[in-house]
């Protein structure tokens, strides 16, 4: 349990009539405990449920920040992080894969690019990608990847990206549980197989 003297007002709310402190709070005094990547974790899923803004949270940090203060310096790279990404991610597991990537020290992807054709229609929109290299990440999330339906519209989609010179990589559920270093060696192959740079190099 954390207890703090400094709890002010505007770091307060109330849930069901219980008091709380806010998430953009609550994140906060979590960097004291946690590690980078639950961090992240946590700033990416009150952002995406529009629990917090990035203004709260950079607020937060600017009205609580001080030298020696635990979780400071945690929580402003978590921050500078985050205002770095492009995009949002759209779901707490392709915001874990892009943690993931980088724990295998492969390069920031772009999350939620839209691959088009010549004619700049949308052919799809990639979880994950390098666009200098046309190499597109797509999670496959059995919430959306079931049944007839599905497999004909992934199937097509796939086809088309294909078609356009891209190089489709599959993420799963697995790849999350076991540490991801099958999905690593398979986009670090890709890279190679781009680049004409041996990944194991």
């Amino acid at each position: 349990m954390h207890e703090t003297a400094a709890l002010k007002p505007i770091d307060q709310s109330f849930v069901d009539g219980i008091p709380v402190t806010t998430p953009a709070r609550t994140i906060f005094d979590l960097a004291r405990v946690v590690g980078a990547r639950t961090l992240d974790l946590a700033i990416g899923t009150a952002l995406r449920r529009d629990l917090s803004t990035s203004s709260e949270l950079n607020a937060t940090l600017d009205r609580l920040a001080r030298r020696g203060r635990a979780g400071t310096v945690k929580f402003r790279a978590a921050l500078e992080r985050q205002n770095a990404d492009v995009a949002l991610t759209e779901s707490e597991a392709e915001h874990a894969l892009m943690q993931l990537l980088a724990d295998h020290g492969l390069p920031h992807p772009i999350p939620q690019y839209e691959i088009r054709d010549r004619d700049g229609r949308l052919v799809a929109r990639a979880d994950f990608a390098y666009p200098d290299l046309k190499i597109a990440i797509e999670y496959d999330s059995y919430a959306h990847h079931m049944g007839k339906e599905a497999l004909v519209r992934d199937g097509a989609r796939r086809n088309a990206v294909i078609a356009l010179g891209w190089l489709p990589i599959t993420a799963t559920a697995n790849d999350l549980q076991n540490g991801g270093h099958r999905l690593a060696i398979d986009v670090q192959r890709a890279r190679s197989l781009r680049t004409g740079v041996d990944w194991a190099e």
